[in-house]
């Protein structure tokens, strides 16, 4: 379908910065994954992605995993991000609003989001005990063992 957009490569540049091996192995799924479909709703929207080399044939267990601690001030209002992943592969972003706010105009403009961290950015438990619970194996940062589950 498309690339990502200016503001989605921003926000999941921030989202997966880090060198824990569980950011390391969602990024390099990130590099090969393609965007194919938005969907946009009054309060946000959905970027929803394909995995390139994705086991077909791995059916998993069908677990989701939502997880994001980037937020942003744009136009007067609030606006956070989530990543959600499936069988340990990514699959989407959300955007969103709170309460009544509508989501500010498409397509956004990177400039006018101002980016931060939710959170510390440090506590990655979940995230870890997400992929070992899927069968992840995460190895050393770039080590050929950080695979997909089998």
């Amino acid at each position: 379908m498309s690339e990502l957009t200016e503001l989605e490569r921003a926000v999941l540049n921030m989202m997966l910065a880090g060198d824990d091996q569980s950011l390391s192995f969602l990024r390099r799924q990130l590099d090969v994954a393609q965007v194919i479909e938005r969907r946009f709703t009054k309060v946000g929207f959905y970027t929803i992605f394909a995995v390139k080399g994705r086991q077909a044939d791995h059916v998993g267990t069908g677990k989701v995993f939502v997880w994001g601690d980037v937020v942003a001030d744009t136009q007067g209002i609030v606006v956070a991000f989530e990543l959600h992943l499936r069988d340990s592969y990514i699959s989407s972003l959300e955007g969103f609003t709170f309460g009544d706010d509508s989501w500010p105009s498409w397509p956004a403009a990177r400039a006018d989001f101002k980016l931060r961290y939710a959170t510390d950015h440090g506590n990655l438990d979940p995230l870890r005990a997400y992929l070992e619970q899927a069968g992840v194996v995460l190895g050393n940062v770039g080590d050929d063992q950080n695979s997909a589950p089998h």
